[in-house]
This record gives structure tokens, sequence and C-alpha cells, in this order.
């Protein structure tokens, strides 16, 4: 059985000088399949430009951008809802992730349907 996919769910605002370093550690993960999910939340300092370089170099990073300014929870959703892994990891956008946490932690979790989990979410917080 081939191992699934595992997603890191990066939301991010307004951090130009920390977000490239954040990504970068979620990229070097010794469990080999991976995505990273970056969300930005209307940025208006330079972290898209940083994003979207970062991302056309590595396509295992999944950019997406708000047009508008959604609000915390409302951009971590849509990192939830971007996702195709079947469990996820969220990295804080000012936060670095140790090369090896996937592959020490990925037995540990049941693998659930993606769609119930973030539809919970949702229900609960009546988004």
């Amino acid at each position: 059985m081939p191992e699934p996919l595992v997603s890191i769910l990066i939301p991010t605002y307004n951090r130009e000088r920390l977000i490239g370093e954040t990504i970068r550690s979620a990229l070097v993960q010794t469990y080999p399949h991976i995505e990273v999910v970056v969300v930005d939340n209307a940025s208006t300092d330079s972290s898209w430009e940083v994003i979207s370089e970062l991302a056309r170099k590595d396509s295992r990073i999944h950019p997406f951008r708000n047009e508008t300014n959604v609000g915390p929870m409302r951009n971590w959703k849509r990192a939830f809802d971007e996702a195709k892994g079947k469990n996820g990891k969220v990295l804080w956008s000012d936060d670095l992730i140790a090369p090896d946490f996937h592959e020490k932690t990925c037995h540990f979790f049941p693998m659930r349907e993606r769609r119930e989990s973030t539809d919970s979410v949702a229900q609960r917080n009546n988004l």
C-alpha cells in the first residue's frame, strides 16, 4: 500500500521576512509524500511574491491568495479546503518544522476522510 499524502498547511499574513524559511523547512521533510499548501490572506507586504517565487521552483508548493483579508479562521479553513492529503499539519508562518517530523509521527494518526474533519470544524465555527 502506498504511503498517504500528507498536507503541510501554512496560513499566512504579512510574513515576508519569515515565510521563505518556513516553507523551506516544510520542503525538507524526510517523509516523501507531502504537499505544502500556503494560503496568503491578502498580505500588504511582499509575502505573496516570496511564496510565488518558491512555488515556481518546487511543484509540491500549492500557493493560494485571498482577494481580500478574510480573517484568520476563514484563512485557516481555506488551507484545509485546498489540501489533498489524508492527514495534515498546520505549520504557522513564523515557525519551522523538524525534517523528520512527519516520518516520526505519521503512523500515530488514523487516516480519516479529510472532508469529514474540515466540515465539522466549519460547522462548529459557523463558517
